[in-house]
């Protein structure tokens, strides 16, 4: 909530958050356009490997946020930026910036509290 709160004061327009799983698959699901997506790798006991792969099917670009040292042994993500909790808000609108401009994407895992 706290973070949903930080990207709409910096300007962003924040659909959600989900909670779950289910919560995040009928967002991504419904009519809303996304334009990106935020993922927690882990939601409630949960991983969001197949809403990723649904994200990735639509073609919205996301970013990964994870507490978790091994997240993408698979290489799953490996074109997603992977931030590290704690996150910075500074550091993730800069990644969504980043990412949707299609600039080069910033090189994971970001530490946190590195800028």
């Amino acid at each position: 909530m706290a973070m949903a709160e930080e990207l709409r004061a910096a300007g962003w327009t924040v659909v959600g958050p989900a909670t779950t799983l289910e919560e995040a698959q009928a967002l991504v699901t419904s009519d809303v356009t996304l334009d990106a997506a935020i993922l927690d790798i882990h939601l409630r006991g949960r991983w969001v490997h197949t809403l990723a792969e649904e994200l990735e099917r639509r073609r919205v670009p996301f970013v990964v946020c994870t507490g978790y040292e091994m997240v993408d042994p698979d290489g799953r993500f490996a074109s997603a930026p992977l931030i590290a909790k704690p996150i910075a808000p500074h550091r993730l609108g800069q990644t969504l910036d980043a990412l949707l401009s299609g600039s080069a994407p910033l090189q994971p895992p970001l530490e946190p509290g590195t800028d």
